[in-house]
């Protein structure tokens, strides 16, 4: 989950690519190995890849499409639709979740989200009530 929101600013954002980058060096990418999804977000929220993208199941190409990632920047911190669209298009049977394999979900935002009433911790709790679900 990558925040696109203007307060990160393109600076902030072209270190945070470089970073997932890095992140995904220390994983195997491949078809029985690890699957990676990416969901942007300011005032919407959007599927750059899934966990079914066959093509990313190699480290290279993984990381290319992630220095691919569009450098834009809108208003708003909408990680309540994030969070909508990852259970929806990668937390899902066609965005390539795999119920036997465990789940992490990782949140690159730099502040509060907008038009979310409750801290983030409940929210996703609330929303994620599924016992595998574990919030930090």
């Amino acid at each position: 989950m990558l925040d696109k929101s203007r307060s990160v600013n393109i600076r902030n954002l072209k270190k945070i690519i470089a970073s997932l980058a890095e992140l995904v060096d220390r994983f195997e990418p491949g078809p029985d190995k690890d699957h990676f999804g990416l969901v942007t977000f300011n005032r919407r929220a959007y599927t750059e890849f899934t966990f079914s993208d066959e093509t990313l199941y190699r480290k290279e190409t993984l990381k290319k499409k992630i220095s691919e990632i569009p450098l834009t920047l809108a208003l708003q911190t909408r990680t309540d639709l994030a969070m909508k669209e990852a259970r929806d298009n990668l937390f899902s049977p066609s965005g390539g979740d795999r119920p036997e394999k465990p789940n992490i979900m990782i949140f690159l935002t730099d502040g509060r989200p907008t038009n979310q009433p409750r801290d983030f911790a409940t929210f996703a709790a609330e929303f994620y009530k599924d016992s595998k679900v574990l919030i930090a």
